[in-house]
């Protein structure tokens, strides 16, 4: 899908790519004009010019709705992953294709021995790394805090029991939802019945995969991040 607005600086129009993964709206392309200093790509009338200095200048804007898991966290799915789908432990999943790229049986088909040709979309889930040294942020706040709705506001003023993370020193990785939260689809028909089916979903992708105390309110929310290139 492509967006067209005005450059910050200059009069003509810029390109917007974006695409949507999931529940996750990914800019692929942004263009940003400075006064003084190269003109990024995406800029139409400029893109000629400058695309060889442009590459540093590229980065896409990640949000939306999931999982996140710690390095800590995702090295112990692995693992699990591994035994349930009777793989050697030194299997490297990723030889040929990176974390983001890779097919993961959801749970509930766990042992299944699917072969690549034979899995299935709706058999699937993909994992997002958001590693420290090529992304911004994230910034993660949970749905649920002790049972209750995490609130940031609770009658029009600020509340002190919000909870939200500044995760940015961390590698992580983040499972996103099936369904679009935020969507204009979702003024017709609601996601998600409840956060309990949210939640749910999840499990059908993971259960098997982390531990049985697995806490898995604190995990769940809404998050965003930006990767540079």
């Amino acid at each position: 899908m492509k967006n067209m607005r005005a450059c910050r600086k200059l009069s003509h129009p810029i390109v917007i790519m974006k695409q949507n993964i999931g529940n996750r709206e990914e800019i692929i392309h942004e263009t940003w004009v400075e006064e003084k200093g190269p003109i990024v790509r995406g800029c139409l009338e400029c893109h000629s010019k400058q695309e060889e200095t442009l590459m540093s200048s590229w980065w896409s804007g990640c949000y939306g709705s999931g999982l996140v898991l710690n390095q800590e966290e995702f090295d112990g799915f692995l693992v699990k992953y591994k035994e349930w789908n009777h793989m050697e432990e030194d299997t490297d999943l990723f030889n040929e294709e990176p974390v983001c790229e890779f097919n993961f049986v959801r749970s509930i088909y766990a042992g299944m021995n699917f072969s690549d040709s034979e899995k299935k979309r709706e058999d699937c889930f993909w994992i997002a790394d958001v590693l420290r040294d090529e992304c911004d942020g994230m910034y993660f706040s949970r749905y649920m805090n002790q049972g209750k709705k995490n609130l940031c506001m609770v009658d029009g003023a600020w509340n002190p029991e919000y909870i939200s993370y500044d995760m940015r020193s961390e590698d992580l990785y983040v499972i996103w939802s099936d369904k679009e939260l935020d969507s204009v689809q979702a003024f017709d028909e609601k996601p998600y019945a409840s956060y309990e089916a949210f939640r749910n979903e999840f499990m059908e992708k993971l259960q098997r995969y982390l531990p049985e105390d697995f806490d898995w309110d604190s995990h769940l929310g809404k998050l965003r991040y930006a990767v540079y290139s």
